[in-house]
């Protein structure tokens, strides 16, 4: 009994070690000296460990940093958090300043080849505010995320991704293509790729959500759109700006069959697309789609919503168009209670009498109401205005 009791003991003894092991806190700082073992801001790591403990954060200062791949083994539902330091909010104060924290840690690129990350940036809660994270790279034919393999559980919160401002060299943002799924992306500002900030292959159960995607570009040889998803079930894309979108369309499916979307309370600004805000590319199948709350401004392309492929219960509804040079509707199961102004339409698309009254032009229809529905549009205060809210309420009696 008492050599049991001893093992025991022993026993108990490891799991406790290896679980304050497991529920680390480690420091990576680029210019720190110490053991640079990342037991404290002296101390701390000057590049993200190749190997990282489950259950652990770790917390990164101001900086630049190597391109980095997060192999770290699954470990049940263990997750691994990596959070950029700010002066609020970074740990130990040992070793501490606070210029370690009042600027950016700066990436050329990232690879998540296991399950259970957060890659946090910390502070961004605005999709107009800055990240802590950012993940940037010049090269040609680069990729700023790779999900590689079958990803799941990942987390990339308030982070820039940030491409080519003279949008010359092709560059993807997220890039996921091997059946992805639980992925969430919040908070970031992406923005500036001659390429498609997301690009999702067989995905199941992806949101995005509270981001700011601005400026990219597409060419006839280097076709593009915001979010490209083939064959993708279960995406939620909501509460997103989205600015200067060019390509097939700013949420496209592509070749395999799609269901179960919903894109609710985003705002379109700006672009050119050619089969709309929300659409297919004419390949397989789509199903069990709801866009609804959306507001989509100054569109040149088509700022329509189209499914070639459609299968049904797609339902679009509660949206408001405004300054839009062209708007069309297929395959849509269910229109109602949208809101039409200075918008023209093809003449094969009529909107609900009570969405909009139109006249009928030469080349196109066009609705009688020219107005701005919102509150102050040149200060981008996107607030429906009293009479706007008074005309949409009216319009559903």
């Amino acid at each position: 009994m008492k050599i049991n009791s001893l093992v025991l003991l022993a026993t108990c003894a490891l799991a406790l070690v290896n679980s304050c092991l497991a529920d680390g806190v480690y420091y990576i700082r680029p210019d720190a000296g110490g053991t640079k073992d990342g037991s404290d801001w002296n101390n701390a790591y000057t590049a993200l460990p190749k190997a990282m403990q489950r259950g652990s954060t770790y917390y990164i200062a101001d900086g630049s940093y190597s391109k980095h791949s997060f192999d770290a083994p699954e470990a049940s539902a263990q997750t691994i958090t990596v959070r950029k330091a700010t002066d609020a909010d970074h740990g130990t104060d040992e070793g501490w300043a606070p210029a370690y924290g009042d600027g950016v840690a700066e990436f050329p690129g990232l690879t998540f080849n296991t399950d259970w990350w957060i890659l946090d940036g910390a502070g961004r809660k605005h999709p107009d505010s800055g990240c802590g994270l950012r993940i940037t790279n010049m090269v040609d034919l680069s990729t700023l995320v790779t999900l590689e393999g079958k990803r799941s559980h990942i987390t990339i919160r308030c982070v820039e991704l940030a491409g080519d401002a003279a949008l010359e060299k092709r560059i993807t943002g997220i890039y996921g293509v091997q059946g992805p799924s639980h992925i969430e992306i919040q908070h970031c500002h992406i923005h500036d790729l001659f390429g498609v900030p997301f690009h999702f292959i067989d995905a199941t159960n992806i949101l995005i959500e509270f981001c700011l995607i601005a400026r990219t570009k597409s060419t006839a040889e280097w076709h593009t759109a915001g979010i490209q998803a083939r064959g993708c079930t279960a995406l939620t894309v909501r509460y997103n700006k989205w600015e200067d979108i060019n390509g097939t369309a700013v949420i496209v499916s592509g070749s395999g069959n799609s269901s179960r979307w919903n894109v609710h309370g985003n705002i379109f600004l700006r672009g050119n697309v050619g089969h709309g805000m929300v659409a297919d590319n004419d390949w397989d199948t789509i199903e069990d789609v709801l866009v609804s709350g959306n507001i989509i401004v100054g569109h040149r392309g088509n700022a329509g919503m189209n499914f070639f492929k459609s299968k049904g219960r797609i339902t679009i509804v509660d949206n408001v168009w405004y300054d839009n040079s062209w708007i069309s509707f297929s395959g849509v199961t269910t229109q109602d209670y949208n809101h039409f102004s200075n918008c023209k339409f093809p003449f094969a698309f009529q909107p609900a009498s009570h969405e909009t009254p139109v006249r009928r032009g030469e080349d196109a229809n066009y609705s009688i109401v020219k107005t701005s529905p919102f509150s102050d549009l040149a200060k981008g205060d996107f607030s429906l205005s009293r009479d706007a809210l008074q005309a949409i309420t009216h319009e559903k009696k």
